[in-house]
C-alpha cells in the first residue's frame, strides 16, 4: 500500500503548480467588468444616430433693412451651414442649428436669424443686427430633403 500513496502524491504536486497566477476573486471581477464595458461600447456603436427631421437643403429669402437671398443646409444632426448674399455683403458664411421642435437661429455677417421651422418644409422668423440697427423678416423652403451634408458653392466664371 505504500507505492500506491507514493504515486498519488506527484500527481498532486502537479496539479497545484497550474493554479492561476492571479486569485479568482481578482480575476472573475476583472472578467466581468470587461464584458460589461464591451457590451456598452458595443451598444453606443449599435445605435444609429437619429437624422433631424429638418435635415436637406433649404432656399431662403429675406427683407427689412437688408434683402438677400441663398440657400443654407441643414445636416442630419441639425447643424446648418451655408453662404449668404444680400444688398449689403456677399458670400458670407451662415451658421447655426436647428433644434427637434423646429427653433432655428443662425449668424451671418453679424446679423442673428431666429424662427421656427415645420417638418413639413417651410420656415419662417426675424433677424436684427444690432451693430448696424437693422432688422426684419426671412422665410425659407426645404428644396431637397436628401441633400449633401455640405454646402453647395457656386461656380464662378
Amino acid at each position: 500500500m505504500q507505492s500506491s500513496s507514493v504515486r498519488s502524491a506527484p500527481r498532486r504536486l502537479r496539479y497545484w503548480k497550474l493554479r492561476p497566477v492571479l486569485p479568482l476573486s481578482v480575476l472573475l471581477p476583472a472578467v466581468l467588468l470587461l464584458c460589461a464595458f464591451c457590451l456598452g461600447l458595443g451598444a453606443a456603436f449599435a445605435q444609429a444616430p437619429e437624422r433631424s427631421p429638418f435635415a436637406g437643403e433649404w432656399e431662403f429669402t429675406f427683407s427689412g433693412r437688408d434683402n438677400g437671398s441663398d440657400r443654407f443646409t441643414v445636416e442630419a444632426d441639425g447643424h446648418i451651414t451655408g453662404v449668404a448674399h444680400s444688398q449689403e455683403f456677399a458670400g458670407r458664411r451662415i451658421d447655426g442649428s436647428v433644434q427637434d421642435n423646429g427653433e432655428m437661429d443662425w449668424e451671418v455677417a453679424g446679423a442673428e436669424f431666429f424662427g421656427k421651422a415645420d417638418p413639413s418644409g417651410s420656415a419662417f422668423g426675424s433677424w436684427r443686427n444690432s451693430k448696424f440697427q437693422r432688422e426684419g423678416g426671412w422665410s425659407a423652403k426645404r428644396v431637397d430633403r436628401d441633400a449633401d451634408s455640405r454646402p453647395k458653392r457656386k461656380k464662378q466664371k
